[in-house]
């Protein structure tokens, strides 16, 4: 806990590793040895944010990261088993079933954080549980269900770090140990709360703080009690005070004493998995191609949308020429018949940026920082999940609009353009997408579109051929 500013979310990032910028000095140490390439996808991260796939299921969402981040030794059918036992412990059993959606349809915020919670816990952590305020944005009784919930993931045996932000006094019981830090990161406390947190007050009155009135919430009484948020606070430094105090100085002892102890055990412990990514490569970019490839189906308006295009584009493309003969304009018809065929692709790399900026966050905000797949995985799965959506919907337009203008019926023509369409398909798709990857938002990918575009069909290269 601390002020706005102190640096709570900061700490955590650092923490779980998540940091790529600035300076970070000090040791981080697991049972006294340095971190292993593994550390990430052996810990679990509940962002504030509760990023998901909107057309997944909850069952589907909890099955994805257990099959990816739990190790690869598990069988496949235990880990579903083990996702099984995750929704009763989130008492989600009912809504198993239910569409994630997006924020403000499908679940609601509660059941959204629960979900979030659910999907690092199918990981099984085996070193501990960050969440970044898990209350925020809730209501009272929300709330209170939410930190009841990570009570009992922690009386089971769950190691769970979490920054929180001002909560009421039944909500701050539920806590064991605190980290309390002042503007500027400085520590103010770190330690056992004790029973209503007896422990916490009397070090904060010893040390010159008011005395805490009997109904008074403690985690209001601490935050005042340091100036918190305060700009006219004008008492003594509490991070200094913390500094030179005898429980700083004991707990620097524990700490040194932990270390040398784990790490001359560590010595002779049996090596573990130490690969970055629980699955193999193979293992990942199939299940991430499957989940994409369901989310597409599931989203009629995108496809529907495809398949319109194709067919309105190739229709109108094909009666604008129709039944040419053999002559030389004909001819030249025929060819601005084809020419006319790249003006498909502009509308379609439109419609399919949104969907690709869309699962780029979602890897970018949760799953790559979790190590569930590498990058590669992610292009391959944002790829080959349209294929067979491209295809299907290029041959529609290949039989639009092939026929009516009378180009050559012999198969081998026929194959051989049809052959290029697909081609084209898989160009414009890699070509919006690519454009996607390197755009911040939806509105500059749009932009750009036009600018590329253009510039593509105009090369000299491309005009000679």
């Amino acid at each position: 806990m601390g002020a706005s500013g102190a640096g709570k979310t900061t700490l955590l990032n650092t923490l779980a590793q998540r940091i790529r910028f600035g300076v970070v000095q000090g040791d981080f140490l697991v049972d006294g040895q340095p971190l292993p390439s593994s550390f990430q996808r052996s810990t679990g991260f509940a962002e504030q944010m509760d990023i998901h796939e909107s057309t997944s299921t909850v069952r589907e969402a909890l099955r994805f990261s257990a099959r990816l981040r739990q190790p690869k030794e598990t069988p496949l059918q235990e880990k579903y088993d083990y996702v099984e036992t995750i929704i009763d412990l989130l008492e989600m059993r009912d809504i198993a079933g239910a569409a994630i959606g997006t924020t403000g349809s499908g679940l609601n915020q509660e059941q959204r954080k629960r979900l979030t919670i659910g999907v690092e816990l199918a990981s099984k952590p085996e070193l501990l549980m960050f969440l970044d305020e898990p209350t925020s944005g809730l209501d009272s009784g929300a709330a209170f269900n939410i930190v009841r919930f990570l009570r009992k993931l922690a009386d089971a045996g769950q190691a769970i770090l979490c920054t929180i932000h001002q909560p009421s006094a039944v909500l701050f019981e539920h806590f064991d140990q605190l980290l309390l830090l002042k503007s500027g990161g400085s520590t103010v406390y770190f330690g056992d709360l004790g029973h209503d947190s007896q422990t916490l007050i009397k070090y904060l009155e010893a040390n010159g703080a008011k005395r805490c009135k009997p109904k008074e919430n403690p985690a209001e009484y601490m935050l005042e009690a340091i100036g918190a948020g305060n700009p006219d606070y004008k008492g003594q430094d509490w991070g200094d005070v913390w500094a030179k105090s005898e429980e700083n100085h004991k707990l620097d002892e524990e700490i040194q004493d932990i270390a040398s102890k784990r790490r001359s055990a560590s010595r002779n412990a049996e090596a573990k998995d130490d690969h970055p990514y629980a699955m193999p490569y193979m293992t990942q970019w199939t299940t991430v191609v499957h989940r994409n490839f369901v989310a597409i189906w599931r989203d009629p308006d995108y496809v529907t949308g495809i398949i319109m295009l194709h067919i309105i584009t190739g229709l109108f493309n094909g009666f604008t020429f129709w039944n040419l003969g053999q002559s030389q304009i004909d001819m030249q018809s025929r060819l601005f018949s084809v020419f006319m065929t790249l003006t498909i692709s502009p509308p379609l790399i439109q419609q399919l940026q949104p969907r690709f900026i869309n699962i780029r966050s979602i890897y970018q905000s949760r799953e790559g920082n979790a190590k569930i797949y590498s990058w590669t995985a992610w292009v391959w799965g944002a790829i080959l999940s349209e294929l067979p959506y491209r295809i299907v919907a290029g041959t529609i337009y290949w039989c639009c609009w092939y026929f009516p203008p009378n180009f050559p019926r012999d198969t081998y023509t026929a194959a051989s353009v049809w052959l290029f369409v697909m081609l084209f398909e898989v160009f414009y798709l890699g070509f919006g997408q690519a454009i996607a990857a390197f755009s911040p938002n939806e509105l500059l990918a749009s932009l750009l579109v036009p600018l590329f575009f253009t510039f593509s069909k105009s090369h000299p290269f491309a005009t000679r051929f």
